[in-house]
């Protein structure tokens, strides 16, 4: 059975120009993000990818680490952490991490555990959806960043 939050569905979505509702499902799926997904409706957004991104430049903001800006506590995070890897281990191939671009920064706004999870594991790359507020902002991403995406071809 195919995951329907791949990689490879994003990819699909793209093509027949749904990903915005793919993002939207996917934040709304169980253990889902929905507030995010609310946000995302209260202003036009553009949608790129997904790519496959040097994991070093995406930084996190949600785990047990003093500073984040979305604190959990560390069990939680270790054993949702742990259960990602082993998934990735298995092949699974998970959903694209998604991430905000605003005014030169990259913003980790999904897939903190999943970013994590990669790094343990030693990705160099993960698989990322970009927004941003605007088209201005995402023809700016673009110039800025399209060197150092790579296309998904099916894989993870």
């Amino acid at each position: 059975m195919t995951d329907p939050f791949s990689p490879q569905s994003a990819l699909q979505a793209r093509d027949h120009g749904r990903l915005r509702e793919w993002i939207q499902e996917f934040l709304r799926a169980p253990r889902g993000n929905v507030g995010l997904a609310d946000g995302l409706n209260l202003a036009p957004r553009s949608y790129w990818g997904p790519f496959l991104m040097p994991l070093d430049l995406v930084v996190r903001c949600c785990g047990p680490e003093p500073g984040m800006a979305y604190p959990v506590p560390a069990e939680g995070f270790e054993v949702r952490v742990t259960g990602i890897q082993t998934l990735l281990s298995q092949g699974r191939h998970l959903p694209p991490l998604l991430v905000n671009y605003d005014k030169g920064v990259l913003t980790l706004n999904d897939g903190n555990h999943r970013h994590e999870a990669h790094r343990r594991l030693g990705a160099a790359v993960v698989p990322v959806i970009f927004w941003t507020t605007g088209e201005g902002p995402m023809v700016e991403f673009r110039q800025r960043y399209s060197e150092v995406l790579r296309e998904i071809t099916g894989a993870r």
